[in-house]
C-alpha cells in the first residue's frame, strides 16, 4: 500500500469515525498531492509526498510561531492537532546514533560537503529531512 493509498483509507476511516479535523487535513493533503502530479504530468513517488508532507509541516510550525506572537491560542491547538496528524504518514526519522554513522561513513570517503549532502538525500531522504542531515554534517565536519 502506497502512502497515499494510506492517505486515502485514513481519511476515510476518520470520515466514519467523525474526525472532522483529521479528515480536513488528509483532504487538504490530498489536493496538495494532486495539484503537484498535475504539475508535473505524473504520479507522484513517495520521497515527493513526504516532501509535501514535510513542507506543510514547516508552514504550520511557521503558523504556530505567528500565532504566539499574536497570542492566538485556538490556531497554536489547531496547528499542533494538525502537525500530529501530519507527523503521522512520515516515516520513522533516524536516532543521532545512527544519522553521525551513516555521516561518518560518508565523510571517511573523503567526499565533499554537498557529495555528501546529494548522497545523503538519496540514501537517507525518507527518514530524515535534509535540514536535520545539514546540520549535523556541519558538526561532524567542523570537529573534524
Amino acid at each position: 500500500m502506497t502512502l497515499l493509498q494510506k492517505i486515502l483509507a485514513s481519511e476515510k476511516e476518520a470520515l466514519k469515525k467523525g474526525e472532522l479535523l483529521k479528515v480536513e487535513v488528509l483532504r487538504y493533503l490530498r489536493s496538495l498531492t494532486k495539484n503537484q502530479e498535475i504539475a508535473k504530468g505524473r504520479d507522484l513517488e513517495e520521497r515527493e509526498v513526504i516532501q509535501i508532507i514535510r513542507k506543510e509541516i514547516n508552514n504550520l510550525k511557521e503558523m504556530i510561531e505567528k500565532a504566539t506572537l499574536g497570542n492566538r491560542q485556538e490556531i497554536i491547538t489547531k496547528s499542533q492537532a494538525e502537525i500530529k496528524i501530519l507527523e503521522s504518514f512520515l516515516p520513522k526519522e533516524l536516532s543521532d546514533k545512527e544519522l553521525d554513522q551513516f555521516l561518518k561513513s560518508l565523510i571517511a570517503k573523503n567526499l565533499k560537503f554537498a557529495e555528501i549532502m546529494a548522497q545523503s538525500i538519496k540514501e537517507i531522504g525518507e527518514s530524515c529531512p535534509p535540514a536535520r542531515i545539514a546540520k549535523r554534517l556541519k558538526e561532524l565536519l567542523s570537529q573534524k
